[in-house]
């Protein structure tokens, strides 16, 4: 077996780790939280996000980056992979728009509260949910699309 292209590699280990992170927040941390009540929630989440967020930008980043590089750096790829890689390596990218629009104001909403010494509204610290669910719906499917894709190779 040829050893696997690079940008290719970096972009399906970067996609899984997004989606194994977002889905720990989906399924565990997330309904942890509300279970805890929102003054305990969110006391928590003012010290995790700053961290988070930074790791999940750079997976994004390098997720995306390298999908989209293999969709333009493999000569030999037949049209259907260049595709494969460029609509994962997009679909990685859409993760960012979709945080800072639809997510942000949530967690800037939640730690407002926390800088104030005050639990975030239940209903704020509930809607960040489903919200965060599309982040994990996109990782994973992008992760499977690029699997597929390297798969083909």
């Amino acid at each position: 077996m040829p050893p696997l292209p690079v940008p290719a590699t970096v972009a399906l280990s970067s996609s899984i780790a997004f989606a194994s992170t977002a889905a720990a927040w989906t399924f565990v941390a997330h309904p942890g939280g509300l279970e805890a009540g929102p003054a305990a929630y969110t006391a928590w989440f003012n010290k995790m996000f700053p961290k988070i967020a930074k790791f999940q930008s750079v997976l994004v980043l390098a997720s995306a980056g390298g999908a989209l590089a293999q969709s333009v750096a493999s000569p030999a790829a037949s049209q259907q992979q260049r595709l494969l890689w460029l609509l994962s390596g997009s679909l990685m990218l859409g993760v960012l728009p979709w945080t800072f629009g639809a997510i942000m104001p949530l967690n800037k909403a939640i730690m407002a509260a926390a800088e104030k010494g005050e639990a975030a509204k239940e209903e704020t610290l509930k809607a960040w949910g489903p919200v965060h669910n599309v982040r994990t719906v996109a990782g994973l499917v992008a992760a499977a699309v690029m699997g597929y894709a390297l798969w083909k190779l």
